[in-house]
């Protein structure tokens, strides 16, 4: 029996044309293929990335201004999985992370931007006993868990000035690194430890335009909007399986199918000090090929508002949203951002916060908190 099961079980873990997610993925403990927008920018973070269209920085729209600067982001990243910690007992998870936000360049005396950031950002680390004790018929186990989603994007942009619009246009290079990794303690034949990692690589390109009025102070305004192909992505990884009683090493290859992204923003300065920002984006449906899975279609909305201190260094800025994802387990998050500025003679330093509150079905809210801190220097 021992042997027919050797021979067997490698086959039914056997990754390539899964009909459904490969284990560890369950839609529970991960939420992959799902995912928000990770800030590039304390800025962007603090407007609840309402501003992430408008142009002023290259990461999303490539119609960024011409400017000699050096921008510099890290982040600390912090989650709360409430619906984890509600279903189970002593539950714990890593309080904090640290990683990059984003970085760019533009060139001296060239309309051109050089940048990287990672749109998408994912860390989980958690550990707990599963099942609680008012609900005898949950097999207990000892369950350990680590996730990590990350897509990082390299860029070259460049924009030119035409009847009063600045048209750009860049190249993108997408990096896709995922790792997945759940050990389960529990005395049952199943237990063990169970681990996907994937990664893969692809080219794309992104369009947008930037109007900005000729006014300046109180009245003025900006509109900036743009298009991304998102690339068909292939995948290859390693699906490793090591069980009480069986282990077992696949092979994954998966592809991403190729989608759009896009949105608009726009700024208005009510005052000479204080202006508002509105911004809405869209994403569509990708299916993961080989994976049996799919990210829905993505819709998000978002208002902030920027206050400059006339008499200081000071700048405040905060903002509000709502992101919207289909076909995914976390389907709804409400955003919140706040951050300051602070300019010391052309070197700027920006500190923001995005609070996510987010929507499982049938569970209680999670939180997931981006600090942003950055600096901008012009030379």
């Amino acid at each position: 029996m021992r042997q027919l099961l050797l021979c067997i079980v490698p086959l039914i873990l056997a990754v390539p044309a899964s009909a459904q997610a490969p284990p560890p993925i369950d839609g529970i403990l991960f939420p992959f293929p799902g995912g928000w927008v990770h800030p590039p920018s304390a800025t962007s973070a603090a407007l609840a990335l309402s501003d992430r269209w408008l142009g002023d920085e290259p990461f999303a729209n490539p119609a960024a201004p011409p400017a000699r600067r050096v921008l510099l982001g890290a982040a600390l990243l912090h989650s709360s999985r409430q619906d984890l910690r509600a279903d189970n007992r002593n539950f714990d998870e890593t309080p904090v992370s640290v990683d990059g936000a984003g970085a760019a360049l533009g060139l001296p005396g060239l309309p051109v931007w050089l940048y990287a950031h990672q749109p998408l950002l994912r860390v989980d680390d958690f550990a707990f006993s599963r099942g609680t004790v008012s609900d005898p018929s949950v097999t207990p186990a000892t369950i350990q868990g680590q996730g990590e989603s990350r897509e990082a994007r390299l860029g070259a942009a460049a924009s030119v000035r035409l009847a009063g619009v600045r048209w750009g246009g860049a190249v993108e290079w997408s990096l896709r690194d995922d790792r997945y990794w759940v050990n389960e303690q529990s005395g049952a034949p199943d237990q063990g430890q169970r681990e996907l990692t994937f990664d893969g690589t692809a080219v794309g390109w992104a369009l947008g335009l930037r109007y900005d009025s000729p006014d300046s102070g109180a009245g003025a305004w900006a509109l900036g909007g743009g298009v991304r192909a998102l690339p068909k992505l292939d995948v290859e990884g390693t699906q490793t399986i090591d069980l009480l009683t069986i282990d077992s090493t696949a092979t994954l290859f998966a592809t991403r199918e190729a989608g759009w992204e896009g949105g608009a923003s726009g700024s208005y300065a009510l005052t000479a000090e204080f202006s508002v920002t509105l911004g809405a984006e869209f994403r569509t449906e990708q299916r993961w090929e080989g994976m049996g899975v799919s990210s829905g279609a993505l819709a998000s909305w978002a208002l902030g508002g920027r206050y400059r201190d006339p008499m200081g260094p000071w700048a405040l800025r905060f903002g509000l949203g709502m992101e919207q994802q289909a076909d995914v387990p976390e389907t709804r998050a409400g955003t919140i951002g706040f951050g300051i500025g602070y300019d010391m003679d052309g070197v700027i330093l920006d500190f923001g916060l995005l609070h996510r509150s987010v929507e499982r079905s049938g569970q209680p809210r999670s939180y997931d908190d981006r600090v942003i801190g950055g600096v901008r220097v012009d030379f």
